[in-house]
Protein backbone atom coordinates (compact mmCIF):
# COMPACT_ATOMS: atom_id res chain seq x y z
CA UNK A 1 0.00 0.00 0.00
CA UNK A 2 1.41 3.38 -1.02
CA UNK A 3 1.42 5.95 1.75
CA UNK A 4 -1.02 8.84 1.26
CA UNK A 5 0.60 11.00 3.91
CA UNK A 6 0.92 14.61 2.77
CA UNK A 7 4.50 15.71 3.24
CA UNK A 8 5.46 19.37 3.49
CA UNK A 9 7.70 20.38 0.58
CA UNK A 10 10.24 21.94 2.94
CA UNK A 11 10.43 18.66 4.88
CA UNK A 12 10.97 16.72 1.65
CA UNK A 13 13.66 19.14 0.53
CA UNK A 14 15.44 18.90 3.87
CA UNK A 15 15.25 15.09 3.90
CA UNK A 16 16.51 15.00 0.32
CA UNK A 17 19.47 17.25 1.07
CA UNK A 18 20.25 15.35 4.28
CA UNK A 19 20.29 12.00 2.47
CA UNK A 20 22.48 13.53 -0.24
CA UNK A 21 24.99 14.88 2.30
CA UNK A 22 25.02 11.68 4.35
CA UNK A 23 25.88 9.42 1.44
CA UNK A 24 28.54 11.82 0.16
CA UNK A 25 30.00 11.83 3.68
CA UNK A 26 29.88 8.05 3.95
CA UNK A 27 31.52 7.55 0.55
CA UNK A 28 34.26 10.06 1.20
CA UNK A 29 34.90 8.82 4.73
CA UNK A 30 35.63 5.35 3.31
CA UNK A 31 38.04 6.93 0.81
CA UNK A 32 40.23 8.07 3.71
CA UNK A 33 40.95 4.40 4.42
CA UNK A 34 42.72 1.56 2.62
CA UNK A 35 40.51 -1.55 2.98
CA UNK A 36 43.14 -4.14 2.09
CA UNK A 37 45.71 -2.67 4.48
CA UNK A 38 43.18 -2.55 7.31
CA UNK A 39 42.03 -6.11 6.57
CA UNK A 40 45.58 -7.52 6.65
CA UNK A 41 46.41 -5.69 9.89
CA UNK A 42 43.26 -6.91 11.68
CA UNK A 43 44.25 -9.49 14.32
CA UNK A 44 40.97 -11.39 14.05
CA UNK A 45 41.32 -11.66 10.27
CA UNK A 46 44.79 -13.16 10.65
CA UNK A 47 43.36 -16.07 12.64
CA UNK A 48 40.34 -16.84 10.45
CA UNK A 49 39.51 -20.45 9.74
CA UNK A 50 36.53 -22.45 8.51
CA UNK A 51 34.04 -23.26 11.27
CA UNK A 52 33.34 -26.89 12.04
CA UNK A 53 30.39 -28.13 10.00
CA UNK A 54 30.53 -25.24 7.51
CA UNK A 55 30.39 -26.14 3.83
CA UNK A 56 31.71 -23.56 1.33
CA UNK A 57 29.50 -25.02 -1.41
CA UNK A 58 26.40 -24.07 0.58
CA UNK A 59 27.27 -20.38 0.62
CA UNK A 60 28.20 -20.15 -3.06
CA UNK A 61 24.61 -19.23 -3.95
CA UNK A 62 24.75 -16.20 -1.63
CA UNK A 63 28.07 -15.04 -3.06
CA UNK A 64 26.75 -15.33 -6.62
CA UNK A 65 23.51 -13.53 -5.72
CA UNK A 66 25.52 -10.74 -4.07
CA UNK A 67 27.62 -10.31 -7.22
CA UNK A 68 24.52 -10.43 -9.44
CA UNK A 69 22.88 -7.71 -7.38
CA UNK A 70 25.99 -5.54 -7.48
CA UNK A 71 26.18 -5.98 -11.26
CA UNK A 72 22.61 -4.75 -11.62
CA UNK A 73 23.39 -1.79 -9.38
CA UNK A 74 26.42 -0.87 -11.47
CA UNK A 75 24.69 -1.39 -14.82
CA UNK A 76 22.02 1.14 -13.80
CA UNK A 77 24.66 3.87 -13.70
CA UNK A 78 24.23 4.97 -17.33
CA UNK A 79 20.43 4.84 -17.03
CA UNK A 80 20.46 7.12 -14.00
CA UNK A 81 22.77 9.61 -15.67
CA UNK A 82 19.66 10.89 -17.50
CA UNK A 83 17.68 13.27 -15.30
CA UNK A 84 14.32 11.98 -16.57
CA UNK A 85 15.24 8.61 -15.07
CA UNK A 86 16.07 9.90 -11.58
CA UNK A 87 12.90 8.29 -10.23
CA UNK A 88 14.56 4.87 -10.61
CA UNK A 89 17.04 5.68 -7.83
CA UNK A 90 14.53 4.21 -5.37
CA UNK A 91 15.57 0.72 -6.55
CA UNK A 92 19.29 1.36 -6.07
CA UNK A 93 18.96 1.38 -2.28
CA UNK A 94 17.64 -2.19 -1.89
CA UNK A 95 20.18 -3.43 -4.45
CA UNK A 96 23.01 -1.86 -2.45
CA UNK A 97 21.75 -3.30 0.81
CA UNK A 98 21.06 -6.83 -0.44
CA UNK A 99 24.43 -7.15 -2.14
CA UNK A 100 26.22 -6.25 1.09
CA UNK A 101 23.84 -8.32 3.23
CA UNK A 102 24.36 -11.50 1.20
CA UNK A 103 28.17 -11.38 1.37
CA UNK A 104 28.00 -10.60 5.09
CA UNK A 105 25.68 -13.57 5.56
CA UNK A 106 28.00 -15.83 3.53
CA UNK A 107 30.96 -14.96 5.74
CA UNK A 108 29.00 -15.43 8.96
CA UNK A 109 27.83 -18.85 7.82
CA UNK A 110 31.43 -19.89 7.13
CA UNK A 111 32.70 -18.31 10.32
CA UNK A 112 30.48 -20.08 12.85
CA UNK A 113 27.86 -21.96 10.80
CA UNK A 114 25.06 -19.66 12.04
CA UNK A 115 21.47 -20.85 11.89
CA UNK A 116 19.86 -17.39 12.09
CA UNK A 117 20.01 -15.99 8.55
CA UNK A 118 17.39 -13.27 9.10
CA UNK A 119 18.16 -9.61 8.45
CA UNK A 120 17.97 -8.79 12.14
CA UNK A 121 20.14 -11.77 13.06
CA UNK A 122 22.86 -10.93 10.53
CA UNK A 123 22.87 -7.21 11.42
CA UNK A 124 23.01 -7.97 15.15
CA UNK A 125 25.98 -10.31 14.69
CA UNK A 126 27.69 -7.76 12.45
CA UNK A 127 27.21 -5.23 15.25
CA UNK A 128 28.92 -7.54 17.73
CA UNK A 129 31.81 -8.05 15.33
CA UNK A 130 32.47 -4.35 14.81
CA UNK A 131 32.26 -3.66 18.55
CA UNK A 132 34.82 -6.43 19.13
CA UNK A 133 37.21 -5.01 16.49
CA UNK A 134 36.80 -8.06 14.26
CA UNK A 135 36.29 -5.91 11.18
CA UNK A 136 38.53 -3.12 9.82
CA UNK A 137 38.09 0.22 11.54
CA UNK A 138 36.78 1.89 8.37
CA UNK A 139 33.44 0.03 8.64
CA UNK A 140 33.44 -0.46 12.42
CA UNK A 141 31.73 2.78 13.42
CA UNK A 142 28.45 2.39 15.29
CA UNK A 143 26.00 3.96 17.68
CA UNK A 144 24.46 2.67 20.88
CA UNK A 145 22.48 4.29 23.68
CA UNK A 146 19.12 6.04 23.69
CA UNK A 147 17.36 8.75 21.69
CA UNK A 148 18.38 11.50 24.09
CA UNK A 149 21.83 10.08 24.82
CA UNK A 150 23.30 8.35 21.76
CA UNK A 151 26.88 7.15 22.04
CA UNK A 152 29.10 7.01 18.95
CA UNK A 153 32.03 4.63 18.62
CA UNK A 154 34.93 4.90 16.15
CA UNK A 155 33.48 8.15 14.77
CA UNK A 156 33.12 11.50 16.46
CA UNK A 157 30.56 14.26 16.08
CA UNK A 158 32.52 17.47 15.61
CA UNK A 159 31.19 21.04 15.87
CA UNK A 160 29.45 22.24 12.68
CA UNK A 161 27.52 25.30 11.56
CA UNK A 162 24.36 23.31 10.71
CA UNK A 163 23.03 19.77 10.32
CA UNK A 164 23.52 20.07 6.55
CA UNK A 165 27.07 21.36 6.78
CA UNK A 166 29.62 19.16 4.98
CA UNK A 167 33.17 19.60 3.78
CA UNK A 168 33.70 16.32 1.94
CA UNK A 169 37.47 16.85 1.92
CA UNK A 170 37.47 16.82 5.73
CA UNK A 171 37.38 13.48 7.54
CA UNK A 172 36.00 15.22 10.65
CA UNK A 173 33.14 16.79 8.69
CA UNK A 174 32.30 13.41 7.13
CA UNK A 175 32.32 11.81 10.57
CA UNK A 176 29.83 14.39 11.83
CA UNK A 177 27.38 13.57 9.05
CA UNK A 178 27.83 9.86 9.70
CA UNK A 179 27.02 10.45 13.37
CA UNK A 180 23.79 12.17 12.34
CA UNK A 181 23.03 9.26 10.00
CA UNK A 182 23.59 6.79 12.84
CA UNK A 183 21.55 8.86 15.30
CA UNK A 184 18.54 9.08 12.96
CA UNK A 185 18.69 5.38 12.16
CA UNK A 186 18.98 4.37 15.81
CA UNK A 187 16.10 6.61 16.80
CA UNK A 188 13.95 4.89 14.18
CA UNK A 189 15.02 1.44 15.42
CA UNK A 190 14.25 2.33 19.03
CA UNK A 191 10.78 3.63 18.18
CA UNK A 192 10.00 0.59 16.04
CA UNK A 193 11.13 -1.77 18.81
CA UNK A 194 8.93 0.06 21.33
CA UNK A 195 5.85 -0.73 19.20
CA UNK A 196 6.46 -4.48 19.26
CA UNK A 197 3.80 -6.20 21.32
CA UNK A 198 6.12 -8.07 23.69
CA UNK A 199 8.05 -4.85 24.33
CA UNK A 200 5.12 -2.44 24.57
CA UNK A 201 3.40 -4.49 27.28
CA UNK A 202 6.31 -3.75 29.62
CA UNK A 203 5.53 -0.04 29.51
CA UNK A 204 1.93 0.07 30.66
CA UNK A 205 0.15 1.73 33.54
CA UNK A 206 -2.96 0.74 35.43
CA UNK A 207 -4.40 -2.67 36.32
CA UNK A 208 -6.63 -5.10 34.44
CA UNK A 209 -8.98 -3.41 31.96
CA UNK A 210 -7.52 -0.03 32.89
CA UNK A 211 -4.08 -0.92 31.55
CA UNK A 212 -2.79 1.43 28.88
CA UNK A 213 0.49 2.23 27.19
CA UNK A 214 2.52 4.97 28.83
CA UNK A 215 2.45 8.19 26.83
CA UNK A 216 6.13 8.80 27.35
CA UNK A 217 9.06 6.70 28.47
CA UNK A 218 11.81 7.77 30.82
CA UNK A 219 15.51 7.29 30.15
CA UNK A 220 15.56 3.98 32.03
CA UNK A 221 12.74 2.67 29.84
CA UNK A 222 14.55 3.67 26.66
CA UNK A 223 17.71 2.12 28.03
CA UNK A 224 15.88 -1.18 28.37
CA UNK A 225 14.76 -0.96 24.75
CA UNK A 226 18.26 0.04 23.65
CA UNK A 227 19.64 -3.17 25.14
CA UNK A 228 17.33 -5.16 22.86
CA UNK A 229 18.43 -3.76 19.51
CA UNK A 230 22.20 -4.15 19.60
CA UNK A 231 24.51 -1.76 17.77
CA UNK A 232 23.48 0.55 14.92
CA UNK A 233 26.05 0.08 12.15
CA UNK A 234 26.69 0.77 8.49
CA UNK A 235 24.46 -2.22 7.66
CA UNK A 236 21.59 -0.54 9.49
CA UNK A 237 22.16 2.64 7.48
CA UNK A 238 21.81 0.74 4.20
CA UNK A 239 18.87 -1.28 5.52
CA UNK A 240 17.03 1.86 6.60
CA UNK A 241 17.22 3.38 3.13
CA UNK A 242 15.95 0.39 1.21
CA UNK A 243 12.39 0.90 -0.02
CA UNK A 244 9.80 -0.95 2.04
CA UNK A 245 6.40 -2.22 0.91
CA UNK A 246 4.68 1.05 1.84
CA UNK A 247 7.23 3.12 -0.16
CA UNK A 248 8.42 4.86 2.99
CA UNK A 249 10.50 7.96 2.21
CA UNK A 250 9.87 7.67 -1.54
CA UNK A 251 9.18 11.41 -1.78
CA UNK A 252 12.76 12.02 -0.72
CA UNK A 253 14.10 10.01 -3.65
CA UNK A 254 12.04 11.74 -6.36
CA UNK A 255 12.39 15.31 -5.13
CA UNK A 256 12.97 17.65 -8.11
CA UNK A 257 16.44 18.80 -7.09
CA UNK A 258 17.67 15.40 -5.94
CA UNK A 259 21.01 14.47 -7.52
CA UNK A 260 20.13 10.85 -8.14
CA UNK A 261 23.04 10.03 -10.41
CA UNK A 262 25.57 11.22 -7.84
CA UNK A 263 23.90 9.33 -5.00
CA UNK A 264 23.91 6.22 -7.17
CA UNK A 265 27.66 6.53 -7.66
CA UNK A 266 28.07 6.96 -3.91
CA UNK A 267 26.12 3.75 -3.31
CA UNK A 268 28.35 1.89 -5.76
CA UNK A 269 31.42 3.18 -3.92
CA UNK A 270 30.10 2.10 -0.51
CA UNK A 271 29.11 -1.36 -1.78
CA UNK A 272 32.48 -1.80 -3.49
CA UNK A 273 34.40 -1.17 -0.25
CA UNK A 274 32.23 -3.33 2.04
CA UNK A 275 32.02 -6.19 -0.47
CA UNK A 276 35.78 -6.17 -0.94
CA UNK A 277 36.23 -6.54 2.82
CA UNK A 278 33.74 -9.41 3.05
CA UNK A 279 35.32 -11.08 0.02
CA UNK A 280 38.72 -10.86 1.72
CA UNK A 281 37.29 -12.51 4.84
CA UNK A 282 35.66 -15.26 2.78
CA UNK A 283 38.85 -15.70 0.72
CA UNK A 284 40.90 -16.15 3.89
CA UNK A 285 38.35 -18.50 5.48
CA UNK A 286 37.84 -20.96 2.62
CA UNK A 287 41.27 -20.58 1.01
CA UNK A 288 42.37 -19.04 -2.27
CA UNK A 289 41.87 -22.21 -4.32
CA UNK A 290 38.16 -22.55 -3.49
CA UNK A 291 37.45 -18.83 -3.76
CA UNK A 292 39.17 -18.55 -7.16
CA UNK A 293 37.15 -21.55 -8.34
CA UNK A 294 33.93 -19.79 -7.34
CA UNK A 295 35.12 -16.62 -9.04
CA UNK A 296 35.94 -18.35 -12.33
CA UNK A 297 32.67 -20.28 -12.27
CA UNK A 298 30.69 -17.09 -11.77
CA UNK A 299 32.54 -15.14 -14.46
CA UNK A 300 32.28 -17.98 -16.97
CA UNK A 301 34.66 -16.19 -19.32
CA UNK A 302 32.84 -12.84 -19.11
CA UNK A 303 34.61 -9.53 -18.54
CA UNK A 304 33.40 -8.25 -15.18
CA UNK A 305 35.79 -5.43 -14.44
CA UNK A 306 34.80 -4.59 -10.86
CA UNK A 307 35.25 -8.24 -9.82
CA UNK A 308 38.50 -8.61 -11.75
CA UNK A 309 39.90 -5.57 -9.97
CA UNK A 310 38.93 -6.83 -6.51
CA UNK A 311 40.15 -10.35 -7.29
CA UNK A 312 43.54 -8.95 -8.29
CA UNK A 313 43.74 -7.14 -4.93
CA UNK A 314 42.91 -10.34 -3.06
CA UNK A 315 45.37 -12.51 -4.99
CA UNK A 316 48.19 -10.00 -4.56
CA UNK A 317 47.68 -9.27 -0.89
CA UNK A 318 45.88 -12.03 1.02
Amino acid sequence: MISTKIVDKNEVQYASEMTFKQFIALTNYLKFHNPIEEVIENKYFQKLKLAKGSNPQEIKKWIFNAWNTERILRESDSFLSIKENYFALQWSFPQAYYSVFLLTLAFQKLNDNISDTSHNGVMTKFGRFVSENKYPKMISFYAEGTIKNPVFKNVKKHPSSSSLSLDYSSKESCETQICQFLKGSREMLLKEKRKEKNVAKQFTTGVGKNKKLKNSLNEKDWGSISNRIGKTTILNLLYRKRIKSNYQEIDTFIYDNYKADYIHKCLIGVVDKINLINEAYIYKTIGSKTFIKFFEEYKNGNDIQFLDKRMELLNNNI
